[in-house]
This record gives C-alpha cells, structure tokens and sequence, in this order.
C-alpha cells in the first residue's frame, strides 16, 4: 500500500492536529506537522502535498514556492487563510501553489480538499 505524506506546515498547531483528526482512518495518508518551512525542504520521503498556514509569512513563503520550482518533481501547496490573497493570489499560483484559500476555512473543508489533491496526485516514492 502507499501511503501519501501531507507536510502541514504552521507556527502554531492548528491545521495538523485537525487533519490528522479528519485521516483518523485512513491508513493511506500520513500527516506531519512542521512549525517552520526550512523542515519541508529536502526532507526524505519528499511529501505528495504541503499544506501552507499563511501565518508563515508571505515572503517565506514566497521563498518556499521559488526554491520549489527548480525541483523535477513538483509538490502541490495549498495556502491556507490569507488575508493578502487577493493581491497575492496569481504571483502565488504561477510560483506553484495549486489552492489559495483566502478565507476562513473549516476542518471538513481543508480535508475534503486535501482528499481531492491527493487523489490526483501520484504518490511520491517512500
């Protein structure tokens, strides 16, 4: 079986203890929770999806997303709740990010997304 690694990255503990709730039951998918975005860089196994807090910071991220993007096998970010996102939301997407979720969000919400991506997404090799 593969199972697929959903990194959660966040200063404080929101999204990952939500989304490990929401996969309870899903021996498919592993989610790790990451307080800083250096920890997601070059980390073994590479995970299938990122999910970013936009309480990282907009340039950290912005950083993130552009060292991505010299990688041969890019990883889908979802960038969660940021209020900037009108202005941010395209200079985001062609730097990779494949969801922008600019408003509030609820645990069910982020989870059926993450569900969605990770159905189209093919596993990273463990």
């Amino acid at each position: 079986m593969v199972i697929m690694q959903v990194f959660v990255v966040e200063p404080q503990p929101r999204w990952g203890p939500e989304l490990k709730r929401q996969f309870l039951n899903r021996t498919d998918v592993r989610i790790r929770e990451l307080s800083r975005l250096a920890e997601a860089a070059g980390h073994v196994p590479q995970p299938d999806l990122i999910v970013l807090d936009a309480a990282v910071g907009a340039a950290e991220a912005a950083r993130f997303l552009v060292a991505r993007t010299t990688e041969q096998a890019a990883v889908p970010v979802v960038y969660v709740e940021s209020p900037e996102a009108d202005r941010l939301e395209w200079v985001l997407r062609e730097m990779g990010a494949v969801s922008i979720q600019p408003h509030r969000v609820t645990g069910d919400e982020l989870a059926r997304l993450v569900s969605r991506l990770l159905q189209t997404s093919q596993p990273h090799q463990q």
